[in-house]
């Protein structure tokens, strides 16, 4: 019998025959992130770029760990004391991990919370003064909150010994008079043995002897408030403090006198002051705010989400001229609907641009009509001076509150002046004088 022709094979399982299979091995990173992460692979024929074939991988998230540089786990920290802040790296919520101070330590290790940010972080934490004649140690634990895998560092912090010895005093103090104050600079002696400082002298005014106190030992920089040019000449003593109350054998004196008080001073704002966490890019600059042209305008961002949903803010640096009473006011946009208009703002103060406190709120009360100016319907007074303000509002014509979780947080405006506000003006100084 003849034999039957055999079937012609398919192109398809020709090639199915003649395929060899590969493994392909990949290598993968720990994943450092608290969430889980996908890469897609796409394999292509270099024969026929049609055929493709595509796979997944997805790596589930590590648990939470923190890490630190070994520079930084050891600090040395003068008798006087400082802040130290402590930098390191962190995966997770802000419950990702904890820290402790060693219970021998509590009493002069006092934490300082910074904001909880694998990112970037922070902790700092006040070392008080040394009041004893010895040396002292100190240990930080940091600890991941991970349920699994946890892990941990330690900080090592080595305080000077006190030495019971006069401090030294602050040089080439000058005084430059201002609109109802004083302001009062110096340097920095080479050691600075001291943990404050005093302002004494005695005000023709009111008939007193004051003494102002500075609560720590790198001011460099002092508002004397509530001056005035009818009470002449101004003598101040700066007077330095030790550990124990040991006061400067070498205390400054400097002279000065006052310009004119007034109940609002205008403060001269330039752009280089200017700082923002949330402009928008297509329109509105910073610049805008001081050109005294009510034809442009600040826009904060609307193109986009506000970053990290934080409310949108202006910081000022007032490094300079810190301040305690004061007052914001602004020129509304001049086109547009005045939806942008600001109704309500808190008013936040800083030492160190870091840390903020709530100074108070101001509310204004808005116009009807465009491109006006917008006086608060309260000034802002707290107990000390602040080196940064930020004016960050709270509502706007049309929404109160503003929220700033998507991108409805924005506001506008022409124009904006801040103002130092003193007790008295010098009509009243000259009647308590008699003059």
């Amino acid at each position: 019998e003849p034999e039957q022709p055999k079937a012609k094979k398919s192109q398809q399982a020709e090639r199915a025959e003649n395929t060899v299979k590969k493994n392909l091995t990949f290598t993968l990173n720990q994943n450092t992130d608290t969430i889980v992460r996908y890469c897609t692979v796409t394999l292509q024929s270099s024969q026929n770029y049609n055929c493709v074939g595509t796979l997944i991988i997805k790596q589930q998230p590590r648990g939470y760990i923190v890490d630190i540089d070994e520079s930084k786990k050891e600090y040395q920290v003068k008798a006087t004391g400082e802040t130290i802040t402590i930098p390191f790296k962190v995966n997770g919520p802000a419950d990702a991990y904890t820290y402790e101070v060693e219970a021998s330590a509590r009493e002069w290790i006092t934490p300082l919370p910074a904001t909880r940010g694998m990112r970037d972080a922070s902790e700092s934490f006040i070392i008080q003064p040394n009041t004893i004649e010895e040396e002292r140690v100190g240990h930080i634990t940091f600890r991941s909150t991970d349920p699994i895998e946890p892990n941990e560092f330690t900080v090592t912090v080595t305080q000077e010994k006190f030495v019971p010895v006069p401090p030294e005093g602050v040089k080439n103090p000058t005084a430059t008079p201002g609109a109802g104050f004083i302001k009062l600079k110096w340097e920095m002696p080479v050691n600075v043995n001291f943990t404050k400082m005093k302002v004494i002298y005695h005000d023709p005014v009111t008939k007193e002897d004051k003494e102002l106190e500075i609560a720590d030992n790198t001011t460099t920089l002092f508002i004397v408030e509530n001056t005035f040019k009818c009470g002449g000449e101004y003598e101040f003593t700066i007077k330095t403090y030790g550990p124990t109350g040991m006061e400067t054998e070498q205390p400054a004196t400097v002279r000065g006198t006052s310009e004119e008080s007034v109940i609002k001073a205008r403060i001269a704002l330039t752009v280089d002051m200017f700082s923002a966490n949330a402009t928008e890019p297509s329109e509105g600059s910073l610049a805008a705010l001081v050109d005294d042209n009510i034809n442009t305008y600040y826009h904060t961002i609307w193109s986009g989400t506000s970053p990290n949903k934080q409310p949108h803010y202006l910081q000022i640096n007032m490094s300079e001229l810190p301040l305690q009473s004061l007052r914001f006011e602004y020129d509304g946009r001049n086109n547009g609907n005045g939806a942008g208009d600001v109704k309500r703002v808190g008013i936040w103060g800083s030492d160190n641009g870091n840390t903020w406190t709530l100074m108070g709120k101001e509310t204004y009360t808005l116009p009807g009509s465009r491109g006006q100016h917008v006086e608060p319907n309260e000034n802002i007074k707290v107990g000390k001076p602040y080196k940064y303000i930020r004016f960050t509002p709270e509502a706007r014509r049309d929404v109160d509150p503003i929220d700033p979780s998507g991108g409805n947080g924005w506001w506008n405006m022409a124009g904006i002046y801040l103002y130092k506000i003193n007790d008295h003006d010098e009509a009243w100084a000259r009647k308590e004088l008699g003059i």
